[in-house]
């Protein structure tokens, strides 16, 4: 007896694409306007109680991540955010997948030692590869078609000057702990639980990782993190643990924390592997594209295997 087309859509694991993007919106909603909020509550508290001069205010004017007050700010809305990300996941997991949701999207398969060991080899990897995709945006004197990317690569740039007077501990849970957590859970975890379901992998992992991308909104960050986001659910699938990808989420992050913190230990070696892959883009992203793609051809080996 032939099933209603109907019903079996109705058993299609979720999300759907038009439901996904619904999903991004309240993420975005629930997790990001809140944090913003308290920090450009903090940020405008402390400009009213800051004598700037003219000069600090011209700065200010064109490079707004400066403000002074906002990076302390910033550093706790992130925080809130990141919980808030969490807590929304988690809801959308326990009731669109269902209570087996820790099985199905693979948070209770604890990867082997040798995954382990290859996602840890793989994230220097990834880090030179997304900075060769930052040194390949023009500083000066691009067309029309890339004004917006080095807008963003401008603001990447503003964020980690920010960035270098957090203390590397906070920075670390804030930017690396925090986004692997919620952003794998939900990218990896939830939305690709439905989209490579309906759609299958090559088509499912595209869209889950040009969703990834665009949630990211600064255009040139857009760009290496939907590249990225490719690999990560490559380690999803081929490892079949989320284990796995929060791993390397959180590696990378958390050198590129590491190398602009002013307190971190390693800051000067990581600072210097970041200027060099983004003053020869070819070469990092021959080097990272080189060392992503052996770690991955092992992993698959030993997923057919």
């Amino acid at each position: 007896m032939d099933m209603d087309p109907r019903m079996m859509s109705r058993r299609l694991p979720q999300p759907g694409l038009a439901m996904a993007l619904v999903w991004i919106v309240g993420y975005w909603t629930f997790t990001q306007l809140p944090g913003g909020g308290i920090a450009l509550l903090w940020s405008m508290v402390a400009l009213f109680t800051t004598h700037a001069s003219a000069e600090q205010w011209e700065r200010w004017s064109a490079h707004p991540l400066e403000i002074e007050g906002l990076g302390t700010g910033l550093l706790v809305g992130l925080g809130i955010a990141q919980v808030l990300a969490i807590i929304y996941t988690w809801a959308l997991l326990r009731n669109l997948v269902g209570r087996e949701w820790r099985k199905e999207i693979g948070l209770e398969k604890v990867p082997k030692w040798d995954q382990v060991v290859a996602t840890l080899l793989l994230v220097p990897g990834m880090m030179v590869a997304a900075n060769g995709v930052v040194g390949l945006i023009p500083h000066q004197g691009a067309e029309e078609a890339e004004v917006g990317l080095q807008v963003g690569k401008e603001m990447l740039e503003d964020f980690s000057r920010l960035l270098s007077s957090w203390p590397s501990w906070a920075a670390v849970l804030v930017v690396a702990v925090g986004p692997a957590l919620a952003e794998e859970l939900f990218c990896r975890g939830f939305l690709g639980h439905g989209l490579v379901a309906r759609h299958g992998v090559r088509m499912g992992v595209l869209l889950t990782s040009i969703l990834f991308g665009v949630m990211h909104l600064v255009p040139i960050q857009a760009l290496y993190a939907g590249l990225l986001g490719v690999v990560l659910h490559g380690l999803r699938l081929t490892t079949g643990s989320l284990w796995v990808p929060i791993l390397a989420h959180f590696g990378n992050n958390a050198l590129s924390v590491l190398g602009s913190c002013e307190d971190s230990p390693v800051r000067q070696p990581l600072g210097e592997l970041e200027q060099w892959a983004q003053a020869n883009p070819r070469a990092s992203l021959l080097m990272g594209g080189g060392i992503c793609g052996v770690v991955m051809t092992y992993l698959a080996k030993g997923r057919a295997g």
